[in-house]
């Protein structure tokens, strides 16, 4: 149900979206992949359809490059809960692995797939309305090596001398909170088996 004071803020994402929209690419691509995820009477075979498109939107190299965990995580989750954001999209990966075979699946998998659905719904509304720009993998990668640097800051750095610090790059304008289309940001919990971005499962 939408209330009478939120009408207008409504109509007005409505007609932001309807100028914004893309018509062709990646992100187009990745729209219409979202929407079909929805309308799924089951949210297990969204899965794929969300995947699918995250795939395009920041994994261009393919899946077997292991980098699309860490770059939602990078993107979708304060730095402090990266770790396990990634370690959660792998799951999610895994989770996709098991549908497909048939295999059985453990009781929070519908609670997973909503979860990759709203890292999705969030990255698109944001690029589409503007607090993020288009190249997201870009975007990803820089925030990974910049969280990489700072993890590997030494002592002296931190005191002031910074000759060996790397530089900690701007992010991205966060969404107004109140935002009707907002999706949560949920805590995640870890798991194990993808090999996350930039080297060697942990």
């Amino acid at each position: 149900m939408v209330s009478a004071d939120q009408e207008d803020e409504l109509r007005a994402f409505a007609n932001l979206v309807a100028r914004r929209r893309p018509v062709e690419g990646e992100l187009a691509w990745a729209l219409e992949r979202f929407e079909l995820a929805v309308e799924r009477d089951d949210p297990l075979i969204g899965l794929s359809d969300s995947l699918l498109a995250l795939r395009a939107l920041l994994e261009p190299e393919g899946p077997r490059s292991g980098r699309l965990a860490g770059r939602i995580a990078a993107l979708c989750a304060q730095p402090q809960d990266r770790r396990a954001a990634t370690e959660r999209v792998a799951h999610a990966i895994s989770l996709e692995r098991s549908l497909i075979a048939g295999i059985s699946v453990g009781p929070d998998a519908v609670e997973l797939a909503a979860e990759i659905e709203n890292h999705l719904r969030a990255l698109l509304r944001d690029v589409i309305c503007g607090h993020l720009d288009t190249e997201l993998v870009a975007l990803a990668d820089s925030l990974v090596i910049d969280d990489a640097a700072q993890e590997d800051e030494t002592p002296t750095a931190r005191r002031g001398d910074h000759a060996h610090a790397t530089r900690r790059l701007p992010r991205p304008p966060a969404p107004p909170h109140d935002d009707w289309f907002d999706s949560s940001q949920e805590d995640y919990c870890a798991a194990e088996g993808e090999v996350p971005f930039g080297g060697s499962a942990r």
